[in-house]
């Protein structure tokens, strides 16, 4: 009679091993011979749960010692049957703050450990790695075959998507920590100096540039974004800006009651933006006239996401929001165990984003109702992208993860 096989969860076995579990600890947890642990290993890759990057260390010393039929031996993994599961997770070293840019079948984001990284989606492989002389928190940019990303070395840099080469930099006066906006012609960027640059988008040259006013330390932490022809992003002064993208004039300022750090979203003739004095704010995008301000329990830094007649965004209150776009009144709100950094994004009825809590939360878009949640290793800062059922995000675990959804 044949033995029957061992069963051990997937998910569990490789969070174990990227916890660094040591190999022993592993046997005697599981149960399993030397050859059971090799066994274990190749079928965890087989079954995409881990990359080759993650074992090979291991699998290296242990199969100079183990020779096995692994259709033979008496064991099989299993994977849990809750609603996300972990398809990979690649170690960087440093906070993964950075969120992602999806492009060509490849996830390109930033580590604190001061490089740009190309992975495949697939597989969590790495394609390329682009080194800069410092942190790396601003989320990339992709137009066509180019990722543009920001450095707290001081540079805007423009990169093969494809091949991770360099193909130019522009100096700004300080650190860079907004993700840019860019055009056909034209990139634009925020820099702690308190400017905003418009570069050339082919070689990197300076177009024009516009400083803010206000405080000594005025920084541009919010992202731009472009729309019909204006420019608009705040600054940590306080103040929304509205500039001619061509000139770099400006057209109008709206003055906030603090910091207006996050990202503005500007959807039919409306702004939305959080500000540090906890307020959500729509503003008419021609006028400068508020429309209405939604207040919360702490400064709103989560940039805002318009999807159908709903605005979403976090606050550092530690709650989650869905707001009526027309008029500001509240549809809903879900309660994480911590401050909201990070931005939403929206696919197939679904919210995604993350909390300093440590988890990566999924919510019905129009009940507010929790579908899952993931945990890692650390704050949440990084906004996820979702594609073909995997939401992408980093974590400050250091640790850049694909999660598959399996409610959906």
């Amino acid at each position: 009679m044949d033995k029957p096989k061992l069963k051990v969860s997937a998910e569990k076995a490789a969070d174990d091993l990227r916890s660094g579990m040591s190999d022993s600890d592993m046997m005697q947890k599981y149960k399993l011979s030397s050859k059971g642990l090799v066994s274990l290993y190749k079928k965890l890759l087989e079954a995409g749960i881990v990359n080759q990057e993650e074992i090979d260390s291991r699998m290296n010393a242990l199969e100079t010692t183990v020779e096995l039929d692994i259709d033979k031996f008496p064991f099989e993994i299993v994977k849990d049957t809750e609603h996300s599961t972990l398809k990979w997770a690649f170690k960087t070293g440093g906070w993964v703050f950075s969120s992602p840019a999806l492009w060509g079948g490849a996830v390109h984001f930033g580590s604190w450990d001061g490089n740009l990284y190309c992975l495949e989606m697939g597989t969590g492989r790495s394609k390329w790695t682009f080194k800069t002389a410092d942190v790396v928190r601003s989320s990339p940019v992709i137009r066509e075959d180019v990722v543009y990303v920001g450095s707290w070395d001081h540079h805007l840099y423009a990169v093969n998507a494809a091949t991770g080469r360099e193909i130019w930099r522009f100096k700004t006066g300080q650190e860079i920590w907004s993700s840019a906006a860019v055009s056909e012609t034209t990139v634009y960027i925020g820099s702690t100096d308190g400017i905003l640059y418009a570069v050339d988008a082919l070689n990197g040259s300076l177009r024009w540039k516009f400083k803010s006013q206000g405080l000594a330390f005025n920084w541009v932490e919010s992202s731009p974004v472009l729309e019909d022809g204006t420019i608009y992003f705040g600054t940590h002064g306080g103040d929304l800006y509205a500039l001619n993208c061509e000139s770099g004039e400006e057209i109008w300022k709206f003055t906030a009651g603090d910091s207006v750090d996050s990202s503005p979203t500007v959807s039919n003739g409306l702004i939305f933006f959080g500000s540090n004095d906890s307020n959500l704010y729509a503003v008419d995008a021609k006028t400068r006239l508020e429309r209405w301000r939604y207040k919360t329990g702490n400064a709103v830094y989560s940039s805002p996401l318009v999807a159908g007649s709903a605005v979403y965004f976090g606050s550092a209150d530690g709650q989650f929001y869905a707001l009526e776009t027309h008029a500001g009144r509240e549809l809903w709100r879900f309660r994480t165990g911590d401050a909201i950094f990070s931005s939403p994004a929206f696919s197939g009825g679904a919210i995604y984003f993350g909390s300093s809590d440590q988890h990566l939360y999924s919510l019905d878009a129009k009940t507010g109702d929790a579908r899952w949640s993931f945990k890692t290793g650390g704050p949440v800062s990084s906004s996820p992208a979702v594609a073909n059922g995997v939401v992408y995000f980093g974590s400050n675990d250091g640790k850049f993860y694909a999660v598959a959804d399996r409610g959906r």
